[in-house]
């Protein structure tokens, strides 16, 4: 039987996704009814724009809809997954499941919180301010009120480099990219603080061993530098991450790190001593 392997939070990442994809649904309703409101009072090109100041200038108000208890909720799921992640390793190791103090949890956690709902402040002030582009270019362009809808609310043209045009697909693929890299970053920051609660200073670098590992031959990204398919089975201490930081600090990184149990300057006498030693 093999080691056992620190499984990535996918089910925790689904579930951000989701909340962040009725978001942007909501947001799309929104914007929709400013414009057709806009559209029904004045149909002109010139009195569409004037219509949607009150959207410019007043994006906050859908935000204030955010309540902090799902980022935190999500935060929370994402420490349980890793919590029981961190069970199998040590009892695998050790024959009982070890958890240290970890009196930083909570600040990580509101950490975590604070730099996700800027993160979801960015999106919708990027999508207002995408918005206003586009009635801008309409403007350029001469188009009527209805055109620069059309513009707007598009839901499935390609430009020429064979981009999505719509704001909505654009969005949904921002908002998936949040959701894998903020909770995989969390799991990273989770699984340095478990292993260092209980004195472990190294690790190895384990990956996730599939086409999306940066540098992996015949993957996706065989030529990304720095490559983490190189780095499988190097040793890093805790003290000194290496140049795009520790497993899960690089965007959308699944890496994971195997912890060094020869590192641990002390073994609790109760215990047996750890596999591999």
């Amino acid at each position: 039987m093999g080691k056992p392997v620190w499984r990535f939070p996918n089910s925790v990442a689904m579930d951000y996704e989701i909340f962040l994809l009725d978001m942007i649904d909501r947001w799309m309703v929104d914007f929709k009814g400013q414009v057709d409101h806009a559209l029904a009072r004045n149909g002109k090109a010139d009195a569409l724009g004037y219509e949607l100041t009150n959207l410019y200038t007043n994006v906050d108000i859908t935000l204030k809809g955010i309540p902090p208890y799902i980022l935190a909720g999500i935060a929370n799921k994402t420490v349980t997954f890793n919590d029981a992640q961190w069970e199998k390793i040590t009892k695998d190791a050790f024959g009982v499941a070890l958890l240290g103090a970890r009196p930083e949890l909570k600040g990580i956690i509101q950490q975590w919180v604070a730099e996700n709902t800027l993160l979801i402040k960015k999106l919708q002030g990027d999508a207002v301010i995408e918005l206003q582009r586009r009635v801008n270019q309409g403007f350029t362009a001469g188009l009527s009120g209805n055109a620069i809808r059309d513009l707007i609310l598009a839901d499935g043209s390609i430009d020429l480099l064979g981009k999505s045009t719509s704001l909505k697909k654009n969005l949904q693929q921002r908002a998936k990219l949040i959701a894998v890299d903020q909770v995989g970053s969390l799991n990273g920051q989770l699984t340095q603080l478990n292993q260092t609660a209980i004195g472990v200073k190294a690790y190895t670098w384990e990956t996730a061993k599939d086409i999306r590992v940066r540098g992996a031959a015949g993957g996706l990204y065989p030529y990304a530098i720095p490559s983490h398919a190189a780095r499988l089975g190097q040793r890093f201490t805790w003290d000194k991450p290496p140049e795009d930081g520790h497993p899960g600090s690089a965007i959308r990184c699944r890496c994971w790190a195997r912890p060094d149990w020869s590192s641990m300057e002390t073994i609790p006498p109760t215990l047996k001593k750890p596999k591999g030693l």
